[in-house]
């Protein structure tokens, strides 16, 4: 079929009306009300106040005036060796002596010089931790350094929201936090400070709907639930939505999307999202997401260890729709399409085998060597499909490769760039986050085995750096725009956890894109 046709068909084809129906519950969604208190730090009367306590500096200088009253019991600690040896750990202090505080909670801070935004999430997010522990109700955080008023209360209520989030979403034994509201103090009620938490609830909550769906099992989340929470997103938000089913994904030429969703028990499906700029902008961003909703490698199938966290193969899906979902509140000024591509990996009878060749959305043929490096096949029928839609800069999201694990750990993401000034502004977006990738290379030979199918344009892998080899694939299909792909593979689940984040999905890196938005909008 003609692309021209293709495109002509009715959007009758395609699952596209976003129907007023019940949302698929978000069972990781919290929310905090916030307020400013503008008394000091002796004043507080919450159950806890927190306090960041920095390398060397003398308790009065972190307590002012009431200190004094406080010493004994610090020296008392250190006697008894329980003052905190790590940072972000807690010393409480139980009725301290001048304070009204219920509890005192001193949190090492690390050193006052280079205290950034980043550094006040993961106070916030530790003074969270130990509040879930001892079902503490109420927290106030006594905001103090160097980061200005604003930045520091974005990031402390960022930091409480992501710190909140419980795993344990299925667990019957109810127990939950009952932190509903959070003071912050120590930092100016102003305008701008309250726009900025505003913001970050927004955010905050976006991240955790992200990891909301990553954590949910395979037999709660599968591609047309995707879909819905799309839809319900869509509708709360004010975006376009577009959800191509499994009729409209054969019928349009989605090959590759079809190849590995055909032997799923659910369908696949191709969610799109956009967003469209309060102003007119030559600039339209793509967000292009990996939604493998279970990955059993298909045919090539993976080891039973560990093969249960593959239901969060979709989290680089998962952190588009998050993006759009901060990117529809805050509204930057350029245009935004959101595409996730949504499948099931299975040994089917029907699913794709090794040999297999198709024709992808780019009119390209890919021979099929592995049908375990499923991601790519689905992220460049979505690529292609994105440039044909005016994407003018692409970002494609995907836990692609083991060999990222292997190279960078769980703490950063590993990134390949086309475009210099793209890349720019990905590390300017990162610089305010405070996630973290690192750029890898894409040279000439990583394409080698790729170009060298008998019969077909490409293969879908072939070459050792594996990581490099699935970038060199996508890239071809991205059109020459601008393009950064960012493998998320260490970093979407990561074994350790930070003090914002218990072990499990991150929902990295949403909070990112949503700013790489603004990043381009400000040179627009």
């Amino acid at each position: 079929m003609s692309r021209f046709l293709r495109m002509m068909l009715p959007l009758a084809l395609s699952a596209t009306a976003a129907l007023a129906v019940d949302p698929p519950p978000v069972r990781g969604d919290v929310d905090l009300a916030v307020s400013f208190d503008p008394r000091p730090l002796a004043e507080l009367d919450a159950d806890a106040v927190a306090v960041p306590i920095f390398d060397g500096e003398e308790l009065a200088t972190a307590l002012g005036s009431a200190s004094a009253t406080a010493s004994p019991a610090v020296a008392a600690a250190a006697r008894l060796g329980l003052l905190p040896a790590k940072r972000f750990e807690i010393l409480p202090l139980v009725a301290p002596q001048g304070f009204r505080a219920a509890s005192l909670w001193l949190v090492p801070a690390g050193a006052s010089d280079g205290l950034d935004a980043e550094r006040l999430r993961r106070f916030a997010g530790a003074a969270v931790h130990e509040l879930r522990r001892h079902e503490v109700g109420s927290l106030t955080l006594f905001l103090r350094g160097g980061v200005p008023g604003e930045a520091a209360a974005g990031a402390a209520v960022e930091g409480a929201l992501m710190g909140l989030f419980d795993a344990g979403i299925h667990k019957t034994d109810g127990r939950r936090s009952r932190m509903a509201s959070l003071r912050l103090a120590g930092i100016a009620d102003t305008p701008g400070a309250r726009a900025a938490v505003g913001r970050a609830r927004g955010r905050g909550r976006a991240v955790n709907f992200a990891r909301s769906l990553a954590v949910e099992p395979a037999n709660y989340v599968y591609p047309e639930v995707l879909a819905e929470h799309a839809r319900a997103l869509a509708r709360e938000a004010g975006l376009e939505v577009e959800v191509l089913d499994e009729t409209a994904i054969q019928r349009r030429g989605f090959g590759g999307v079809w190849a590995v969703g055909k032997g799923g028990g659910n369908p696949p499906r191709v969610i799109v999202l956009r967003y469209r700029a309060p102003v007119p902008s030559a600039v339209t961003l793509a967000l292009v997401g990996k939604g493998v909703c279970f990955d059993s490698g298909g045919l090539s199938l993976k080891p039973g260890e560990n093969m249960h966290e593959m239901k969060a193969d979709m989290a680089g899906g998962a952190a588009v729709l998050a993006a759009m979902k901060m990117i529809a509140a805050e509204r930057p000024g350029v245009n935004v399409l959101g595409v996730v591509a949504a499948v099931e990996n299975m040994p089917d009878g029907r699913a794709q085998r090794p040999g297999d060749v198709f024709v992808g959305y780019s009119g390209k043929t890919v021979e099929v060597l592995s049908t375990d490096a499923e991601g790519r096949l689905i992220l460049s029928d979505a690529l292609a499909y994105a440039v044909e839609q005016g994407a003018t800069h692409l970002v494609d999201i995907a836990t692609l490769t083991g060999t990222v694990i292997r190279a960078l750990g769980d703490h950063r993401a590993g990134a390949f760039a086309s475009d210099e000034r793209l890349y720019a502004a990905l590390e300017r977006a990162a610089a305010r986050t405070g996630e973290r990738f690192w750029r890898l290379p894409i040279d000439e030979e990583h394409g080698e085995g790729i170009e060298k199918s008998l019969v077909a344009d490409l293969n879908e892998t072939g070459g050792k750096a594996g990581a490099s080899v699935g970038a060199h694939f996508l890239r071809a299909f991205t059109g020459g725009r601008p393009w950064i792909h960012l493998d998320i593979a260490g970093v979407a689940w990561p074994d350790d956890k930070v003090s914002y984040r218990d072990k499990g999905p991150t929902g990295a890196p949403a909070r990112t894109l949503a700013e790489l938005a603004h990043a381009l909008a400000e040179t627009d």
